[in-house]
């Protein structure tokens, strides 16, 4: 992910429409619930084993947005997404929540 926040290099044919760019993003430590970086983030929540919930800062207009993650485990489950945070789950290849130490995550409304 890029630490430009509100730049694009998109095609995009409006100049300042920065509907291409990044809303909000997150790398955590999932074993020790720390934000690492962050771009609109206000905080992260542990919610179980392997269940984060990411608060925004900055709430989209609506709760209509993307979350695309990534983790060093082999799955990504992404949960409910409301206008002022996203719920996301951690699972291994045996299907079991699991905490991780790599964490991704990108918002895009």
């Amino acid at each position: 992910m890029s630490a430009i926040v509100g730049i694009t290099n998109s095609r995009s044919s409006k100049i300042n429409d920065y509907t291409d760019t990044a809303k909000a993003w997150c790398r955590f430590n999932g074993n020790v619930p720390s934000i690492a970086e962050d771009f609109n983030i206000t905080s992260l929540d542990d919610q179980g084993t392997g269940q984060y919930k990411l608060n925004l800062s900055d709430q989209p207009r609506t709760g209509n947005f993307c979350a695309v993650a990534c983790s060093s485990q082999s799955m990504e489950l992404l949960g409910t997404t409301a206008s002022a945070s996203v719920t996301i789950e951690i699972r291994n290849g045996s299907n079991s929540s699991t905490d991780t130490d790599k964490v991704c995550v990108a918002i895009f409304v």
